[in-house]
């Protein structure tokens, strides 16, 4: 929005995946400041190093994928990063549930945890029910915070903009009861993953209408635990941009004073120095 400030076209035209991300579904008003931290700059070791302070300050993290980026000093080039962290806790700790298969794989052992006919009523209040049906079904589950969690079992094949319009749509048809009793249960997997990802179809493709920009990197990285006690979520972007409009200094220049110079000292508002040195033996000014 800020750069190229419209939907990004390629020149050899759009495959689906920037086609998708120029619907931007999801922005950053969709979410507190306290979860997130945005940044943007010219490729530089200060970018580097002010973007490790702000999320060691702000979340107390060490990033994952800025080692990967070379943050050496080039024009050429500009950083863009954001990073989400959410930590948050249910209303009451679940139960461990034993481990079971999940779906049709009869060697999985996976660990679940939420409540059966041994918990007590005190995880209740844990989920609220949005509908039912034999094999249709979502809760929300409420935490300490302002967070809560929306699970939906279904078979159908949507995309998540689909699966979201059919909570809300069910949740409002849906007269049974919201809430959570006694003949009810709930089991829930425990996750503790992280991966790791690039977009090469969005990479080395010149953008429409610019003078020569282009994505040269991607990377997203995804640290996620849920268990009995909640969730842990820990996500960074990034993204290198390579304007080839911006100067290009094919010529290194070094500017060493090692030999006899002529030093002037003068006010802004002022057309003559007040002060002028010509330094002929540095060694005695040490």
């Amino acid at each position: 929005d800020n750069e190229i400030k419209r939907p990004i076209e390629f020149e050899e035209g759009n495959n689906k995946t920037v086609t998708d991300l120029n619907k931007q579904d999801f922005k950053k008003d969709y979410i507190d400041e306290s979860g997130y931290y945005i940044k943007c700059g010219t490729i530089c070791p200060e970018l580097q190093e002010e973007i490790k302070n702000s999320i060691k300050t702000k979340f107390n993290v060490t990033s994952s994928i800025l080692s990967s980026i070379n943050f050496t000093y080039n024009p050429l080039l500009k950083f863009f990063y954001a990073i989400l962290k959410k930590d948050f806790h249910f209303l009451e700790k679940f139960d461990p549930l034993e481990n079971d298969i999940f779906g049709d794989n009869e060697e999985d052992d996976v660990e679940y945890f939420g409540i059966d006919s041994n918990s007590t009523s005190e995880l209740y209040q844990n989920v609220t029910v949005l509908f039912y049906s034999e094999d249709d079904y979502a809760v929300k589950l409420n935490t300490k915070s302002n967070d809560e969690i929306l699970l939906y079992r279904t078979n159908k094949m949507k995309n998540f903009n689909e699966h979201f319009l059919d909570i809300n749509n069910k949740t409002k048809e849906y007269n049974g009861s919201k809430d959570f009793n006694y003949s009810d249960s709930i089991k829930i997997p425990k996750f503790h993953f992280s991966a790791e990802a690039s977009f090469e179809d969005l990479e080395d493709k010149i953008i429409k209408n610019t003078d020569g920009i282009k994505i040269f990197k991607t990377i997203e990285t995804l640290k996620f635990k849920m268990d009995e006690c909640g969730v842990e979520l820990l996500s960074e972007a990034g993204l290198v941009m390579y304007y080839g409009s911006a100067p290009c200094f094919d010529e290194q220049r070094s500017f060493d004073f090692d030999k006899p110079f002529v030093m002037f000292l003068k006010e802004k508002d002022k057309q003559v120095p007040y002060f002028a040195m010509y330094v002929a033996e540095a060694k005695k000014l040490q």
